[in-house]
C-alpha cells in the first residue's frame, strides 16, 4: 500500500519473460477504499497456496474490511470479493 492509501496488485504470468529470463509484470491493479481501513495497526495479508487466494484484512475505528483476491485459471479474470461493515 502506498502513502495515499492505494493498494497495488502487480500482475504477471509464468510465460512472460524478459530477454534475460526475468519474470515480467504485465499489469498493475490499483484499489482505493474510502474510508481507508487498511492503514490501521490491524492490517494483515495472507497467501493461501492451497486455494490460490490472497486475503487482505484491515480494521480501524471499529470498522473492518476483508478482501479476497484470486485468478481464474480457466479464463483471463481477476476476482476480488470485498466485505466491510463500514457505512457507504
Amino acid at each position: 500500500m502506498n502513502q495515499e492509501g492505494v493498494l497495488n496488485l502487480l500482475l504477471s504470468k509464468t510465460e512472460t519473460h524478459s530477454e534475460i529470463g526475468g519474470l515480467l509484470k504485465i499489469g498493475k491493479l490499483e484499489l482505493k477504499l474510502t474510508p481507508n481501513l487498511l492503514d490501521g495497526p490491524d492490517f494483515l495479508q495472507e497467501l493461501a497456496f492451497e486455494k490460490g487466494m490472497l486475503t487482505i484484512k484491515g480494521e480501524k475505528n471499529g470498522h473492518s474490511v476483508v478482501l479476497s483476491c484470486w485468478i481464474d485459471a480457466n479464463a483471463p479474470l481477476i476476482h476480488i470479493d470485498g466485505k466491510s461493515n463500514a457505512p457507504p
